[in-house]
């Protein structure tokens, strides 16, 4: 599975976990647990395995935010 994000929020939570806000192209389901590269232009800064997408409620249809999940701690 290929997808880009383009992250905008990040929360760490009290239990560990990551989740990563944004919005996803090239992958218009929803995404299932995966190893994501995380890169600022080419240099790929942190490899993170991910345990799926969160589904977000919107009250906004237009909203096109995202969340993806990790169990590890990211700075």
């Amino acid at each position: 599975m290929k997808f880009n994000m383009r992250v905008l929020n990040v929360f760490n939570l009290s239990n560990g976990r990551t989740v990563f806000a944004g919005e996803i192209y090239g992958h218009p389901e929803l995404v299932n647990s995966c190893v994501c590269e995380f890169r600022y232009g080419e240099d790929i800064m942190a490899v993170v395995d991910i345990e799926g997408e969160q589904i977000v409620k919107k009250a906004n249809l237009q909203n096109r935010m995202r969340a993806l999940v990790t169990v590890k701690s990211v700075s």
